[in-house]
């Protein structure tokens, strides 16, 4: 895992936190969270100090809000071998959480990558020496 691809998706993260406030999909709770994260994510020590667990219980914590703010709407087709099909549509708050959602969990995947390489690394060093 290139350490590029973890900061590319720092960056990623940041924008669908951006874009989450301004369409004011997070609770007040959830704001709290995420100004912690942000602030993790700003500091150049993500690949050590990152939070990953909270990242990820934040991420886990969007599913209600996201749930919230889409609708499944039933399609009759009689077209359709089923007679039918589920449409699913999200607001704009939805969107941005879903988007949220995904950045953090592709963070937090990189993060594990490059802390997993470092300490295979340092393994490696401590068996050659």
């Amino acid at each position: 895992m290139r350490i590029n691809h973890a900061l590319d998706a720092a960056e990623a993260t940041e924008a669908a936190f951006a874009k989450a406030e301004k369409a004011q999909s997070l609770s007040l709770s959830q704001q709290r969270q995420a100004a912690m994260l942000r602030r993790e994510l700003a500091q150049t020590t993500i690949f050590s100090a990152l939070d990953v667990e909270a990242s990820r219980t934040f991420a886990g914590d969007l599913d209600a809000a996201i749930r919230q703010g889409t609708k499944r709407h039933y399609i009759a087709d009689e077209h359709a071998v089923s007679g039918g099909y589920e449409q699913q549509v999200s607001n704009e708050a939805a969107m941005a959480l879903i988007a949220l959602q995904s950045a953090l969990k592709l963070l937090v995947e990189r993060i594990d990558a490059v802390r997993n390489r470092l300490r295979a690394e340092q393994i490696a060093a401590e068996l050659r020496g």
